[in-house]
């Protein structure tokens, strides 16, 4: 099977996010995509937690009754900074005769060489990069036939549409006491609610 796994700190989870994990499965012909919420992101210190048990609950209410997409928790449950390659190689283990696609953006892919065994992720792994159509297409086909020559990695460039939604931003306009419906799925604006969630 070809599986994706997309990884990040879902902090909320939105609906970018969630058209980003829809579109790659599409695009690089996966069977079904692992969203994998981090426990702290090592480019986002300090974002771990309790918070991070409501990031896994709201993905999971975000795919409920999708059964390409799959939500796992065995980053949160760690409770320590979490690193793509450890990540990957556990599930490699779990998924022998699997090939893992790790689905990341653009700005993220240009910076792959600095990560932890950026070696050994682009030599072991698939890549499905989302990206928007028309957007500096030259410089990432460029720079994916240089990752490619280089580490003999398999990178996948898929069109994405682009939602300008943040995380960032959906916690400033709770914080705000603004409307976000249509940001996020109904029942992740529901959890934050009842969670009382972003307000501080």
């Amino acid at each position: 099977m070809k599986i994706g796994v997309f990884g990040g700190s879902f902090n909320p989870i939105h609906n970018s996010h969630l058209a980003l994990a829809e579109y790659a499965t599409d695009e690089a012909g996966l069977d079904y995509t692992i969203i994998i919420p981090a426990y702290e992101s090592p480019f986002k210190l300090g974002t771990g937690g309790p918070e991070a048990m409501h990031h896994f609950r709201m993905a999971e209410l975000a795919v409920a009754g999708n059964r390409r997409l799959a939500v796992s928790d065995r980053e949160v449950t760690k409770t320590e900074t979490s690193f793509t390659v450890d990540t990957l190689r556990e599930l490699q283990e779990e998924h022998p005769g699997d090939r893992l696609y790790f689905i990341i953006g653009t700005d993220s892919f240009y910076e792959i060489e600095r990560w932890k065994g950026a070696e050994e992720l682009l030599g072991s792994y698939g890549f499905v990069v989302g990206h928007r159509p028309g957007y500096e297409n030259e410089k990432l086909d460029a720079f994916a036939e240089a990752i490619r020559g280089k580490y003999h990695a398999e990178v996948v460039l898929a069109d994405i549409p682009q939602l300008e939604i943040s995380s960032t931003d959906i916690r400033r306009r709770i914080r705000e006491g603004k409307s976000i419906r249509y940001l996020v799925p109904d029942a992740v604006r529901d959890y934050i609610n009842e969670n009382g969630l972003y307000r501080d």
